[in-house]
């Protein structure tokens, strides 16, 4: 998605390719798929995410520490 949104803004394929990693090929492939597809379907690929294996209390606690807290430094446990 971040490559399609970049694209928008008028960024160049070689641009957005650079930015993210990416080679031209693939920045052409991800737009040539969304042009077939449209946008609902495209967004059906895209990959779901993952909430992890924290209980449903634990991700409340951890979004209220992070929506209320500003963090400076993530440090190594």
């Amino acid at each position: 998605m971040t490559v399609l949104l970049l694209l928008d803004k008028g960024r160049s394929p070689a641009s957005v390719a650079e930015d993210l990693g990416l080679d031209q090929v693939t920045v052409y492939r991800y737009a040539a798929a969304f042009a077939a597809l449209g946008l609902d379907k495209y967004l059906l690929h895209e990959q779901p995410g993952y909430w992890g294996l924290l209980t449903s209390a634990q991700l409340a606690h951890l979004c209220h520490q992070v929506n209320s807290t500003l963090y400076r430094t993530a440090p190594r446990c």
